[in-house]
């Protein structure tokens, strides 16, 4: 690999476990469904319920569940019903939660982005959402100076399908202008990241840094503990 480029042409990565921490922004929406029901007692097992739908939903359909759907599957599953004006009320509070308790980067994230850069990698996002649309995790990385580093962003909620089907893959190498055997995607999920990316033709690098999970690391074409050792890294992704 030479140091003034890499061998790949680009790099497309996970959000969740891979670029951000884990986040779970499960108590603030729970106390806006609280608010706004005027309910007492343990909302817990409703939030759940809808989480387990949506859980099933991906497994058979490989698409996300909207946060309206799980919204319902809440009401549902309590018993209650909403006016029209409180139902998009609570989708939207739902849906930009995190925003209240934004989540923290990757340690090393923002230098490795940054050098990708500088060697001439087009950078791309391959992100499943729950409850949190691609509109409002755009506004995390925004937030971040992350958001311009990236050349394309592709959302499950956005387009249709959600990993390991091989449409978000698909679309984003389209959108960057590579072939898949010269692209290389990294995520912490064997299941959706790794298989999915293999099934459409690209290098997959199982990032065990934040969960610490390497079941299924031997379908990935390397693992990576950290981002810190930056050249360490960049071999990883080129498949040095």
């Amino acid at each position: 690999m030479s140091r003034k480029g890499l061998c790949i042409q680009a790099v497309t990565f996970d959000f969740w476990g891979t670029l951000y921490q884990n986040r779970e922004a499960g108590p603030i929406r729970l106390a806006l469904l609280r608010e706004k029901l005027n309910l007492d007692g343990d909302l817990q097992p409703a939030y759940d319920h809808a989480h387990q739908l949506a859980h099933h939903y991906w497994w058979r359909e490989q698409r996300s569940l909207s946060t309206a759907r799980r919204l319902d599957a809440m009401l549902d599953y309590l018993g209650v019903s909403v006016s029209p004006p409180v139902r998009a009320e609570l989708v939207k509070g739902f849906e930009e939660a995190l925003l209240k308790m934004p989540p923290a980067l990757v340690p090393g994230v923002h230098r490795l982005l940054q050098a990708l850069r500088g060697r001439g990698v087009r950078m791309g996002l391959i992100s499943d959402t729950g409850i949190t649309p691609g509109r409002v995790l755009r506004a995390v990385m925004a937030r971040d100076g992350l958001l311009p580093l990236f050349q394309h962003c592709t959302f499950s909620d956005e387009v249709g399908r959600a990993k390991p089907h091989p449409l978000p893959f698909q679309h984003t190498l389209e959108a960057l202008g590579v072939e898949a055997s010269f692209a290389t995607h990294i995520g912490d999920l064997p299941e959706t990241d790794i298989a999915g990316a293999k099934g459409v033709g690209m290098r997959a690098v199982l990032f065990t840094g934040v969960t610490g999970l390497r079941e299924g690391a031997d379908q990935a074409d390397g693992l990576l503990a950290s981002y810190d050792d930056l050249e360490v890294a960049l071999r990883a992704l080129d498949g040095g």
